[in-house]
C-alpha cells in the first residue's frame, strides 16, 4: 500500500510507499498491550460526572490514594508484610495510605511525620496488624500530623509497647487517632509522648487478663503546656488501665477503664 497525505485542495504533501496493512485484530491487540503496560493508566482519561469537573487521567485519579497492596503486601496472616508496608509508607508521606481488610503480619513499622494510615476497621473481618515484635508501630519523627484510623494491632506477650506516638522529651503536635484498637502487649498497649493539640476517638487498649502493665500511658516530659482530648476511649484487662505521668493536659470525654 501507499499512504498519501493531501492538503485541503487535494495536493499531495507527503507519501509513504510499502505500507503494510494490519488487521483489526492486530490493531486491537496492540492497543490492549499498550494499555496493560505499567504506564497504561496515564493514557486513559477520567472525568468526574459532576458539573464543571476537570478532566484528568486515571493514573492521577488513582494516585490520590495508595494501598499497601500496591507495594506487595498480602494481608493473608502468613506472609511477612513488614517490608512492603514500610516501603509504602516511606514512598507516600502526606498521602492517604489505605490498608484493605486483611491480617497483616509485621514485626515493626515506623511512621514519619505526616503519615496517614487508614484501614477498614479493627473488628473481625477488618484491617489487623498481627505482630510478635517488641514495638510494632512507632513514630520515627515527633509524631506530628500523623493520622491513624480504623485498624487493630494484635500483639503477643513479647510486645513491650504496641503503639508509640511521639518521642521522649519532645511535643507531638496535631495527630489524630480514630477507631484504633491495640491488644495483647505484655507491657504498654499505647504510649503517647507529650501530646499537644491532638485528638483520639474510640481508642481501645486491651490487656492480657490483667497481666499487662499499662493500657494507655501519657507522658509529659517536654516542658510547656500541651493538651490532648480522648473521646470514647476504653482500656481494660491491664494492671493500670490509664497512667498519666507528669502531664496535666488530658481531656477525657467518655473514658471507660
Amino acid at each position: 500500500y501507499k499512504l498519501v497525505l493531501q492538503d485541503h485542495l487535494g495536493n499531495a504533501i507527503w507519501t509513504q510507499d510499502n505500507v503494510i496493512a494490519l488487521s483489526a485484530t492486530a490493531n486491537t491487540a496492540a492497543v490492549l498491550s499498550t494499555l496493560s503496560a505499567g504506564n497504561g493508566a496515564t493514557l486513559i482519561g477520567y472525568t468526574n460526572p459532576g458539573t464543571l469537573a476537570v478532566p484528568t487521567t486515571v493514573a492521577k485519579k488513582l494516585g490520590e490514594t495508595v494501598s499497601v497492596k500496591d507495594f506487595g503486601a498480602f494481608g493473608d496472616g502468613v506472609t511477612d508484610d513488614t517490608v512492603d508496608i514500610q516501603r509504602t509508607i516511606n514512598a507516600n508521606v502526606g498521602v492517604k495510605i489505605l490498608v484493605p481488610a486483611g491480617n497483616y503480619k509485621i514485626s515493626s513499622i515506623t511512621l514519619p511525620d505526616n503519615t496517614d494510615l487508614e484501614g477498614s476497621g479493627p473488628q473481625p473481618g477488618g484491617s489487623t496488624f498481627t505482630t510478635s515484635g517488641a514495638t510494632p508501630i512507632t513514630t520515627s519523627g515527633l509524631g506530628q500530623k500523623v493520622i491513624l484510623k480504623n485498624f487493630g494491632v494484635n500483639a503477643t506477650s513479647g510486645c513491650t509497647t504496641g503503639l508509640t506516638i511521639g518521642a521522649t522529651g519532645s511535643q507531638s503536635f496535631s495527630w489524630i487517632i480514630d477507631n484504633v484498637q491495640v491488644a495483647g502487649c505484655a507491657g504498654t498497649q499505647i504510649l503517647l509522648n507529650n501530646p499537644t493539640d491532638a485528638k483520639a476517638f474510640r481508642l481501645v487498649a486491651a490487656g492480657i487478663a490483667n497481666s499487662s502493665i499499662t493500657g494507655i500511658k501519657v507522658v509529659g516530659d517536654a516542658g510547656g503546656a500541651g493538651r490532648w482530648s480522648c473521646y470514647g476511649c476504653l482500656a481494660f484487662d491491664n494492671q493500670t488501665n490509664v497512667f498519666i505521668q507528669g502531664y496535666g493536659g488530658s481531656d477525657f470525654h467518655g473514658l471507660y477503664a
